[in-house]
């Protein structure tokens, strides 16, 4: 959101050019764009200014200057804001005590911090200059008027220089007021800008930023006063300027709507929706400039208008199919791992069937079944089981030694006591190769 700030001396004409804004955005006006007050001195001060100068024809009284009201005013299309305008009302001799140096230390830091306050936040500042104070003939001048006017030249560069200093983000506008009064003299001299700069050299040369012609006020009567039935379209030279750095110059973005146009039927653009959307979002966001563009200067697009909105249609339209394809492409992509498990399963499934064809199903289960069953034996059976099925070594058996039995006829005695479940092992598998290692009855001689 843009901000805007009008400021300048006394006698620069800040005044008159606000009631002709709130003149010229008047609601119901043929623009389209409404300057709604967003406090209520702002709501005051323009109804009081507009009665003063249609009805009473009469200019606004000087501003008190030991009082400082903020005006806030929002430039609006509809429920869009398109500028935030705002005037700090005070008298031209605080610019004077925060810019000329010698006023008292009390009086020029309250105006200093006034401006930095009002300042800090502004986007665009238009500063009024009057074209009488550049028109005075030093050599007529009394000693008052003369430093009024020196004071005049060194409060517009003051301003100028603090702006660059203090928000050197924000651009400045230079309004020649009066242009309804000075028209012989701003032709003679070339254009408002050459005007100023050949009558404020020292300003002018420094200041390199646009200066337009303003006519808050399109006539004056034989008493100098606001004529009868006058306009306010005088002040859409500043305010084309305003349009321009807030959005931009209309020929120039007509021309961007244009490239645009043909970027968006291209075939390339159609292979993307996020590329094919960027795009027509800008399409529609530059159209919306170059709408708030023609409202706040008055200029013509009706023609350029009636293209860009029917091409908008067919935009919007191949954005919808896009989108719908676009979905239908996220959907086949939603859920990959559910999707592969499913797959798993089927290739499963379908080997199962297959190596039914060669086997029958109750086969492959049954064997299937007979392999848990001895693997859940195998792993439960105890480590001494198996020992214990293997033949005892000799040493282990309970029979004594082959040396101490001798050959005799007392032997069978203790051959028949030895018992001969000392192993666990079968009599075939025990029995030694020596005759006296078996359990038979040996003969008797």
């Amino acid at each position: 959101m843009a901000r805007m700030a009008v400021v300048g001396c006394e006698g620069s004409g800040k005044t008159v050019f606000m009631s002709a804004l709130a003149d010229y955005y008047r609601p119901n006006s043929e623009c389209g764009v409404c300057l709604v007050p967003d406090n209520s001195a702002a709501n005051r001060f323009a109804a009081f200014q507009r009665r003063q100068m249609r009805a009473l024809r009469q200019w606004p009284p000087a501003t008190n200057p030991e009082k400082t009201v903020r005006l806030e005013w929002s430039l609006r299309r509809g429920g869009e804001t398109l500028v935030e305008i705002g005037m700090l009302e005070f008298g031209g001799e605080t610019f004077r005590a925060a810019f000329r140096g010698d006023g008292g230390d009390a009086a020029k830091a309250s105006a200093v911090e006034e401006l930095l306050t009002y300042l800090s936040d502004v986007d665009i500042v238009v500063v009024l200059v009057s074209i009488r104070d550049l028109m005075l003939d030093q050599r007529n001048l009394t000693a008052e008027e003369f430093e009024r006017d020196a004071e005049a030249l060194w409060v517009t560069r003051g301003i100028l220089d603090f702006v660059a200093r203090e928000r050197p983000s924000a651009n400045v506008i230079i309004g020649l007021t009066r242009a309804d009064q000075y028209r012989a003299e701003l032709e003679a001299a070339g254009g408002a800008s050459a005007l100023f700069t050949a009558r404020w050299p020292t300003v002018g040369a420094a200041a390199k930023v646009p200066v337009v012609a303003v006519a808050s006020v399109s006539a004056v009567d034989d008493a100098g006063m606001p004529a009868e039935g006058f306009s306010t379209d005088g002040i859409l030279p500043a305010m084309r300027e305003v349009s321009r750095l807030r959005y931009g110059d209309t020929d120039k973005i007509v021309a961007e709507l244009s490239s645009l146009r043909s970027e968006l039927r291209s075939p390339a653009a159609g292979k993307s929706f996020d590329a094919y959307t960027g795009l027509l979002r800008k399409f529609s966001d530059r159209f919306s400039d170059l709408k708030a563009a023609a409202a706040i200067t008055g200029a013509d697009i009706a023609r350029e208008s009636e293209e860009i909105e029917s091409a908008l249609v067919e935009f919007r339209a191949a954005e919808r199919a896009l989108s719908d394809e676009e979905d239908r492409r996220r959907e086949r992509q939603r859920h990959p791992l559910v999707r592969r498990r499913y797959l798993v399963a089927l290739l499963a499934v379908s080997a199962l069937l297959a190596a039914s064809q060669v086997l029958p199903l109750d086969r492959i289960v049954a064997k299937i079944a007979e392999r848990v069953e001895r693997s859940r034996w195998t792993v439960a059976a105890p480590p001494q089981q198996a020992e214990a099925n293997v033949a005892p070594a000799v040493a282990e058996t309970n029979a004594p030694p082959a040396e101490s039995i001798a050959p005799s006829a007392t032997n069978d005695a203790v051959a028949v006591s030895a018992p001969p479940a000392a192993t666990n092992a079968p009599a075939a598998v025990a029995a030694p190769a020596a005759p006296v290692a078996t359990n038979a009855v040996p003969e008797v001689a």
